[in-house]
């Protein structure tokens, strides 16, 4: 008897890549006032999988808080009173599904209560 050997090449999808953006309710704000963040996450191609889980908030290691993703890819976090100075917030999507892993960054100015207020954006 002969022997017969056949090569097969099995192709495994990776994950979709996704895209993560976080707005903040007020860009400039005074230190009194609490801030609302906003993070979207969506697929960068047609997947399958609607974003799922929960998206984390930082402020350099320090975690601020998490929110639950709504069917839309959408999760939104109050933060009290930040102290004065620039606040560099970054918003992280951990992955899901067959969806990678990604994040999103919003500067928030707050200031002091003698500065002024008008809003840049």
């Amino acid at each position: 008897y002969g022997s017969v050997s056949a090569a097969f090449t099995v192709l495994v999808p990776g994950p979709v890549a996704t895209s993560t953006s976080v707005q903040a309710g007020q860009k400039r704000l005074l230190a009194s006032r609490d801030v609302t963040l906003t993070a979207t996450v969506a697929p960068t191609s047609p997947s399958g999988d609607a974003p799922a889980g929960v998206i984390t908030f930082k402020e350099g290691d320090a975690v601020l808080g998490s929110g639950e993703l709504d069917g839309q890819g959408g999760a939104e976090l109050t933060i009290p009173a930040l102290p004065p100075g620039q606040h560099t917030i970054v918003a992280s999507f951990p992955g899901s599904g067959s969806l990678a892993p990604s994040s999103g960054t919003v500067t928030v100015q707050v200031l002091d209560r003698q500065e002024p207020i008008a809003d840049s954006g």
